[in-house]
């Protein structure tokens, strides 16, 4: 437990089994956590609230009671090389949080992989997400998120789900280059019906790189399913 702890380097740490939480960051800035193993713990691997610019690297939070990462109230931090499998709620919940990065991060194998509630301006990118329920889940006032270069598979619900709370709809969030294959109950997306704010699945087409498919540009996303019959399977490019 770091209680208004600043400017420290925590590494090389396994904390397993523990009552509540592994490892608990509050009202604690500019930290490094780095080879940090936190599994099997009552409530959350690694929890973090109301703490900024922090940065988490080659973390393995993995088969925890609720939450593998759970982020609240903080932003500008940077987590990378994340493992978050096997937790039986989230792998990684985002709650009233900006700006924050999220690189390189597998989250397979929980209820939903990544959860973002309240939260804007985050950038998510290069994630693995495979789950029993969703992929991405992304609530009311999460606006102006960036999703991209990830690959969203075999959710058993859907591969992302925008939810939404009376006029609080998730907005403005842009979504690019990724693969969604994901035939369950509501397919790769789900869009509740009360959503009338905008969100962006394709971005300006760029033929600088290769997309996330090896194909020459970069514009929208891979839709596709296990039977090779969704849009980008059968549509003309």
């Amino acid at each position: 437990d770091s209680y208004t702890a600043d400017n420290n380097t925590f590494s090389g740490i396994t904390v397993n089994n523990n009552y509540n939480y592994g490892f608990y960051l509050r009202y604690s800035d500019t930290n490094t956590l780095q080879n940090i193993t936190s599994n099997s713990n009552s409530q959350y691997g690694i929890y973090i609230s109301s703490s900024s610019s922090n940065t988490l690297q080659n973390i393995t939070s993995n088969s925890n009671q609720n939450y593998g990462i759970y982020i609240s109230s903080s932003s500008s931090n940077t987590l990378q090389n994340i493992t978050s499998n096997s937790n039986q709620n989230y792998g990684i919940y985002i709650s009233s949080s900006s700006s924050n990065i999220l690189q390189s991060i597998t989250s397979n194998s929980n209820d939903y992989g990544i959860c973002l509630s309240s939260s804007s301006s985050n950038i998510l990118q290069s994630i693995t997400s495979q789950n029993s329920q969703y992929g991405i889940y992304i609530l009311y006032n999460s606006d102006n998120n960036t999703i991209n270069d990830s690959r969203i598979l075999n959710n058993t619900e859907a591969g992302i789900w925008l939810d939404e709370s009376g006029t609080s709809d998730p907005e403005f969030n842009l979504i690019y280059n990724n693969i969604f294959n994901n035939s369950g109950t509501h397919g790769n997306l789900w869009i509740d019906d009360g959503i009338t704010g905008e969100n962006y699945f394709n971005t300006s087409l760029n033929c600088s790189t290769q997309n996330i498919i090896g194909g020459p540009c970069i514009g929208g996303n891979y839709w596709t399913n296990s039977s090779g019959t969704e849009f980008s399977d059968t549509c003309s490019d």
